[in-house]
């Protein structure tokens, strides 16, 4: 997901977006139900990575889930 947001913010400067509105617009993007979502559930975060239905795909999501940072 990072990679695609570096390059939307590339194209988006080339087209002459300002910063200002660039970040309006990638505040907006919600990511795909059941991949890396976070939500709060009394009090305490969870991250639900169900979507991964392969043993490679379940690798990348703990992998993944080890360098993210969550609210504390």
């Amino acid at each position: 997901m990072r990679c695609r947001k570096s390059l939307s913010v590339v194209v988006a400067r080339r087209l002459g977006l300002s910063d200002e509105v660039i970040q309006a617009g990638l505040g907006k993007v919600k990511g795909a139900e059941k991949r890396l979502e976070v939500m709060e559930v009394a009090g305490h975060f969870v991250v639900n990575g169900a979507y991964n239905a392969n043993p490679s795909g379940r690798a990348v999501a703990l992998a993944t889930f080890g360098r993210l940072t969550l609210p504390r």
